[in-house]
Order: structure tokens, then C-alpha cells, then sequence
């Protein structure tokens, strides 16, 4: 439900809350890793549902009979479902994980993203440094405002790869950025104070005031193999107890557990309890032999 949460902050600053999110009550049920919506009805109900308009125009007017069955059919079987999971959710006694999980969703939508934050969603950002990566920061604020003011999607303003030359660019006025490749003459037309003058501030800020590099993203060999190790003891745990095991951690949190920060999910709530006080014994013995 993330995507909507986004939406709906926007909207209201009102928390949407309670939030049941049928999704993840899927991971909690292994009924499939990230399973979509249209393979839950069909696992929960049998029905197939049509994929006609999954890429329609919905803001043409009229709408279609078949737009409408579609539209609504997107939602016809929610319910059903969320009593048949809630059910058997409250039944292993694992209601309040989801509860847990779907109350922290709802809370990291509340948070607004930090200037550094916004650096981080930007994909390549990992092979910027120094004032280029300054620039790309500077870039990344002045989207997200844009974004904001033009009710679009941030990519429909800047795509990332175009931010990522940009920083790395030599453009030094709004003319040499009008020639820029993957710029579009409308882009330029709205954008170039804007772009230009993110760039200036990139190009001016003091290099004690320029993000932190990226973090290697190679891990070290060592990490490496008890990233095995860790991975091999969650499919483990998972599989006793029938849940997916993506629901404990990605690979890049449990590098940054290897690494000595606990600051993940898999230390906290019933994932601690189930899996973390394992996965930490296990991070204080003595590594296993690499023979």
C-alpha cells in the first residue's frame, strides 16, 4: 500500500490508519513472495481477472463498460480477502506482526525525506562523488519540489540517468543546457532556472557541507560469507515457520547488520524474537571455516 499511502499523505495530513495490507498478509501466509493482486484472487478465489487495461489511458473520457469492470474489479474481492487472511492471521496468533508491520508503513509515510534521502532514491547515485554527487543532491531537492508543485511523477520531471550526467556535466549557463542530451525543448523551456540554478548551488556549497560518499557497494569477503551464513539460517527459520523469509530482511540490511549496525528491522519487534536473537548469536561465535 505504499504507493496509495503517498497518495494519500498528499491529499490529507490525516494518517490513514488502520492499514490492513493484503500483500504483505501474503508474506505472512507464504502465499507467494510479493505476490500482485491479480494472483491473490486468483489463489483465494479462483477467478481470473482480466489484464486488458492494466496500461489504459484513465484520464479519456468516456470510460468503457470494460474500463469499469476492470476498475471495479480491482477492488470486488478485497474484501473477501482480508477476512479470509485476518482469519487465519488471528488464528497463529501472528495478527499483531501484521499489525506491527503495516503501523511502522504508515509511520515511514508520515516522514518526509530528508535532503540526503532524496540523493539515495536517485538510481546510480552510487557512482557519483565529490561535487558532483554536491550537484545531483541539489538537483534531487529541486525535483522533488517540482514534482510537488506539478502534482507529477519525479521521473516525469528529470529522469535519474539525466541527473546523474547532469551532476557529472560541464554545463555552465542555460544555453549549453538546451543542447544537453536527454533534455527535451519543453524540459528546458520549464525547467532551466530551476536546473541551472541547483547546479550553481551543487558547484558553490563547501566540501564540508557535500553529501557522504556512496557506501562500497562490493562487500568485503568476509561479509560475504556470512551473508550465507545468515541467509541460509532466515530460509531456515522461514520455512518452519511458513512465512516467506524476504519478510525478515533484504541483502543490503543484513550487510549493514554484518557490518556492525543493528539498526535494522530484523532486530526489532517479532522478527528479533523469532529470527534476530539467532541471527546474533550466530554474528558472535567464531565464523565458520571457509573449508
Amino acid at each position: 500500500a505504499g504507493q496509495d499511502l503517498e497518495l494519500f499523505q498528499v491529499m490529507s495530513a490525516v494518517p490513514v490508519e488502520p492499514v490492513f495490507d493484503t500483500q504483505i498478509a501474503a508474506d505472512f501466509l507464504n502465499e507467494g513472495n510479493q505476490i500482485g493482486y491479480a494472483g491473490l484472487v486468483e489463489k483465494r478465489t479462483g477467478i481470473v481477472l482480466a489484464k486488458d487495461h492494466t496500461r489504459t489511458n484513465w484520464l479519456a473520457r468516456p470510460l468503457s463498460s470494460d474500463q469499469i469492470q476492470y476498475a471495479a474489479d480491482d477492488v470486488r474481492y478485497l474484501e473477501e480477502i482480508y477476512h479470509a487472511q485476518r482469519s487465519v492471521l488471528a488464528q497463529s496468533g501472528r495478527l499483531s506482526w501484521l499489525e506491527e508491520d503495516c503501523a511502522l508503513m504508515v509511520e515511514k509515510q508520515q516522514q518526509k525525506p530528508s535532503a540526503d534521502g532524496l540523493l539515495l532514491r536517485i538510481k546510480g547515485h552510487y557512482e557519483l562523488s565529490g561535487v558532483h554527487r554536491s550537484i545531483a543532491r541539489e538537483l534531487a531537492i529541486w525535483r522533488e519540489k517540482a514534482a510537488q508543485k506539478r502534482d507529477l511523477p519525479r521521473r516525469w520531471i528529470l529522469a535519474d540517468d539525466v541527473m546523474v550526467r547532469l551532476a557529472r556535466s560541464k554545463v555552465n549557463s542555460s544555453s549549453e543546457l538546451s543542447r544537453f542530451d536527454g533534455l527535451t525543448a519543453a524540459q528546458h523551456k520549464q525547467y532551466a532556472d530551476g536546473i541551472m540554478a541547483a547546479i550553481e548551488t551543487g558547484k558553490t556549497l563547501q566540501e564540508s557541507d557535500w553529501p557522504l560518499p556512496a557506501k562500497n557497494s562490493r562487500p568485503k569477503p568476509e561479509t560475504t560469507k556470512k551473508l550465507k551464513q545468515i541467509k541460509s539460517e532466515l530460509v531456515k527459520i522461514a520455512a518452519r515457520e511458513d512465512i516467506n523469509p524476504a519478510l525478515f530482511a533484504n541483502r543490503k540490511a543484513l550487510e549493514q547488520l554484518i557490518e556492525g549496525d543493528s539498526d535494522i528491522a530484523l532486530m526489532r519487534g517479532w522478527r528479533y524474537e523469532l529470527a534476530g536473537k539467532q541471527i546474533e548469536m550466530l554474528l558472535d561465535s567464531q565464523p565458520v571455516n571457509s573449508n
